[in-house]
């Protein structure tokens, strides 16, 4: 029976490889149940004019494999963000069905 992986991004992609590596590992762990969540300033890793050059091929292979990518709601509004600013791979979620994913998460690897 395959893990729940969850895969966070908590931090910036600007001056920063945590979302990257992040993205990266996500695709390492694709076989079994993967997903990413991002909160904090993690959103920004998503936003659509976000340099993306050292991980959209990390992006391109989730989309593909259809691991989904988490967005917190709360996290988004308080840095003055809309989803409308995310780029379309990307699934706005309110805090408590975020929550919920990670509780039942069998791992988590943080980034």
């Amino acid at each position: 029976m395959a893990k729940k992986i969850v895969v966070i991004i908590r931090k910036p992609p600007h001056g920063t490889l945590y979302p990257a590596e992040g993205l990266r590992a996500a695709v390492a762990v694709s076989t079994s149940e993967a997903t990413v969540v991002t909160l904090g300033d993690g959103v920004y890793t998503f936003l659509k004019e976000t340099d993306k050059t050292l991980y959209q091929r990390h992006l391109d292979f989730l989309k593909d494999a259809e691991i989904p990518i988490i967005i917190d709601k709360e996290s988004l509004e308080e840095r003055g963000l809309k989803s409308e600013n995310l780029i379309e791979q990307v699934t706005v979620k309110e805090r408590e069905e975020v929550l919920k994913i990670l509780a039942e998460a069998d791992v988590t690897l943080t980034f």
